[in-house]
């Protein structure tokens, strides 16, 4: 796959490198997935008429649980590197990678290696965050610009730079001192061995838009007020062992089973399935789950959110997608899971009021929409 690889990725234009020296910028705080055990693979994918909402489309499967790059979810991906190497297979259209590649993880805003460094790595982090109605292949030449310090074409991409690339790096170049705060994108390089040296000799390094996580500082919200799922945040996050796929489509993973937005807002406040008993504690644990992945303050509330998700390990407690033929349901629980649910309601529902945290419902919390 010589020639996919080279149209992709390999046109050297003999660019310079703008800076090496890291800028001084505080970086948030990421938990990102540790090497070793890392290097971790990669399933992308291209598409050749750009219509990706960004260069690659990048897939982590084999990552573990609870980290800020989250296993089996797609994440927008650049390149980095357009000297260096991926093979792919496939086309005329979508490609993919034949042979999966493996990459490191590192903040963009913190501690690098030399051979990843840019004083650039500020202005590529506000153009992520600011990208206005400019084309995919806009964005990706004003990536290569800032890191690579040239445009780059290549068989689908046949000349290069537009008035609106040149006109994104000038913008961002404006910019160089910009952080991103919680809700917004930080760029995660995906480093394939030798960070941005761009000299064709391993694997072309990605940049992986990551989601900046809250910093547990906001207030919780009551169950009532995630009754609304439009304010549900849209941030892939791990809480005490339960996965809540905000970034996608806002379903979330409980004791190993995956409930749909749609089922866990009928067991909420106003929905078909809050009959009360042991209901309302699942209902007040999904708002749990709810507070800490947008951001509140954990208090003391970890240990029961974590016993709760292993109590309903391999336990269905609703199905149906609400059409007609389908309608939401409650499935029957023992009554010993029924009576451990119960018990554990008041303490769920102090959190969730904000009981003794002196503060106002939802303030500082990242909300959907």
């Amino acid at each position: 796959m010589s020639t996919t690889r080279a149209g992709i990725a390999r046109l050297v234009l003999g660019a310079t490198i703008l800076a090496v020296a890291g800028a001084a910028i505080a970086a948030p705080t990421l938990n990102l997935p540790p090497n070793p055990p890392g290097p971790y693979a990669a399933n992308l994918t291209f598409k050749s008429d750009f219509t990706l909402p960004a260069y690659f489309s990048a897939v982590f499967p084999g990552v573990p649980a609870g980290y800020d790059v989250v296993p089996n979810i797609p994440y927008k991906a650049w390149c980095v590197e357009f000297a260096d190497d991926i093979v792919f297979g496939g086309g005329p259209v979508t490609y993919t990678t034949s042979t999966p590649a493996a990459y490191t993880f590192r903040n963009t805003l913190g501690t690098l290696p030399v051979n990843a460094q840019s004083a650039n790595w500020g202005a590529v982090n506000w153009l992520l965050n600011n990208k206005g109605g400019n084309s995919v292949v806009n964005i990706q030449e004003a990536i290569w610009f800032l890191l690579n310090g040239a445009y780059h074409t290549n068989a689908f991409i046949p000349s290069a730079p537009s008035a609106a690339a040149s006109a994104l790096v000038t913008a961002a170049l404006t910019h160089n001192s910009f952080v991103p705060v919680a809700g917004q994108v930080i760029g995660v390089l995906a480093d394939g061995g030798d960070g941005l040296k761009n000299d064709g000799s391993d694997l072309q390094s990605l940049l992986i838009e990551v989601t900046v996580p809250p910093t547990g500082t906001g207030c919780p919200a009551t169950q009532g007020f995630w009754h609304k799922a439009d304010r549900w945040p849209d941030l892939t996050k791990v809480v005490d062992g339960v996965t809540y796929n905000g970034a996608t489509d806002h379903s979330m993973k409980i004791g190993g089973i995956t409930y749909t937005q749609g089922q866990l807002v009928e067991l909420l406040p106003s929905g078909s399935l809050h009959t009360g008993g042991y209901v309302n504690a699942l209902s007040q644990f999904i708002a749990a789950v709810l507070n800490l992945s947008a951001g509140a303050k954990n208090g003391t509330i970890d240990p029961t959110i974590s016993a709760i998700n292993t109590a309903l390990n391999g336990v269905t407690f609703v199905t149906g997608d609400g059409s007609a033929g389908n309608a939401y349901q409650l499935v029957p629980i023992s009554v010993t899971l029924q009576n451990t649910l119960t018990a554990l309601t008041q303490t769920l529902d102090n959190y969730n009021s904000a009981v003794g945290m002196g503060c106002s419902e939802a303030s500082g919390l990242i909300l959907g929409n």
